[in-house]
């Protein structure tokens, strides 16, 4: 994704780097999300911290919601409270 700064300097923006994303998307306005999720549901991105948790930034909050990751065998799953009504509305969509 290619952004602009202030200047009309033109940068690549590394959204799918979680740092960058975590930074960047709460301070977005309204309409700078509305670009950002054009198309996308949530954005998950590894939260800071001990790896047992994940960021979900959706377009309608400018703070993420912090979720937990579950032990599940040998590795772990994200278990959103709100999962299968994700999943639901995402089928619908399609």
């Amino acid at each position: 994704m290619r952004v602009e700064d202030e200047d009309g300097k033109r940068y690549f923006f590394k959204y799918y780097r979680p740092n960058h994303l975590n930074a960047y998307l709460p301070a977005m306005d309204e309409a700078q999300r509305r670009t950002m999720f054009s198309g996308v549901a949530c954005y998950l991105a590894e939260a800071p911290g001990t790896g047992a948790h994940l960021l979900a930034h959706v377009p309608d909050r400018a703070e993420p919601e912090r979720v937990a990751l579950e032990p599940l065998g040998a590795g772990l799953v994200v278990r959103p409270p709100d999962a299968q009504a994700l999943a639901t509305e995402t089928t619908e969509k399609v």
